[in-house]
């Protein structure tokens, strides 16, 4: 997610990504087909993992008006589904998560991870500068405006 987005480093990790995402959903698919009751709610979440995943693998191959958005929404939307199935199976083990309840750990991957992607399509959609805001200042006013400033 943090390499730039250009050939090279960031495609790479998007490879590794998602043959990691397959791993994880044909290891749900065994699980579930050994204990079905226990790790069905698992190989849901990895369907919609993968699915997510591929969506926005295969929106960037067809590159058609406004793929960025897409692919970003894909990718993080299938890594917020993967870090809600760690914490639906894990989180009554981990510390101070077990004090949380059960429906935190559905919820709260969602709850920081969509504001994150909603802020990166926000921040990365076209006509607006991926540098940091202090680099664009251009006056002392640290608004980029060289007029003077409007009140």
């Amino acid at each position: 997610m943090s390499a730039l987005k250009r050939p090279g480093r960031h495609p790479r990790a998007g490879r590794v990504y998602l043959c990691a995402l397959t791993v994880v959903f044909a290891t749900a698919a065994v699980l579930t087909a050994i204990r079905p009751r226990a790790d069905a709610k698992l190989l849901a979440i990895a369907t919609a993992a993968i699915a997510l995943g591929l969506s926005g693998w295969r929106t960037r191959q067809r590159r058609r008006p406004g793929w960025q958005a897409r692919h970003a929404a894909g990718l993080g939307g299938s890594y917020i589904a993967l870090l809600t199935g760690f914490c639906v199976d894990n989180g009554a083990q981990l510390p101070l998560w077990n004090r949380l309840p059960h429906w935190t750990y559905w919820a709260l991957p969602a709850a920081v991870g969509v504001p994150l992607i909603l802020w990166a399509l926000h921040r990365f959609r076209p006509g607006v500068s991926s540098r940091p805001r202090a680099a664009n200042n251009a006056t002392p006013s640290g608004h980029g405006d060289p007029s003077p400033a409007r009140h």
